[in-house]
């Protein structure tokens, strides 16, 4: 059987992973972690964060003929309901708090990043007719990743290769050398 795996772009990897690790971690979004932009989240399921890419700029000076390396533009959107008990700007501060500690916790996101640079945040509180108001914190994050520019998108796996070959100074009744390697396989 001959498993063939689908390389995804980098940035979507980053992104998933941010993804897994902020709905993995303890803020108060639980597990209302998406990895769009679009359709923001209704103020009946608040808090909630949204995860996206911006701009993924190839660093020319750091980048060689065998490897581009990226600094991609990451935004964390938090979606926080203003109410009396706890007003919109301190939710959306107790939010990027949390955030942030889940983000320093992983900062190589799981092997896809080299380095995450945490770039600043941006607050505002919604207002749109008779909806309650809601909070909206933005986090940028940089993250930089590198790749091999001539790396092919798809890959066939092999489970095993059986490969001999003559013993180099041997006499006529040596036998040939021959090696079998077998993968094992991983099921999803």
């Amino acid at each position: 059987m001959i498993l063939t795996l689908e390389m995804a772009h980098q940035r979507k990897l980053v992104r998933h992973a941010v993804v897994a690790l902020l709905a993995a971690a303890s803020t108060a979004a639980g597990d209302r972690v998406l990895g769009t932009r679009v359709d923001p989240h209704k103020p009946g399921k608040l808090p909630a964060l949204s995860v996206y890419t911006l701009n993924d700029l190839i660093d020319e000076e750091a980048s060689s003929a065998t490897e581009e390396v990226h600094e991609l533009e990451l935004e964390i959107t938090g979606w926080v309901a203003h109410t009396d008990a706890v007003p919109a700007d301190d939710a959306m501060d107790d939010l990027a708090e949390q955030v942030e500690a889940a983000m320093k916790e992983d900062e190589f996101l799981g092997g896809k990043a080299n380095e995450v640079r945490f770039a600043g945040t941006v607050m505002q509180v919604v207002e749109t007719g008779n909806d309650p108001l809601v909070g909206v914190v933005v986090l940028t994050y940089f993250v930089t990743y590198r790749v091999d520019p001539f790396a092919p998108a798809e890959l066939d796996d092999f489970l095993s290769v059986d490969a001999s070959h003559e013993v180099v100074g041997g006499v006529n009744d040596t036998v040939p050398a021959r090696e079998v390697f077998i993968v094992q396989e991983v099921t999803p």
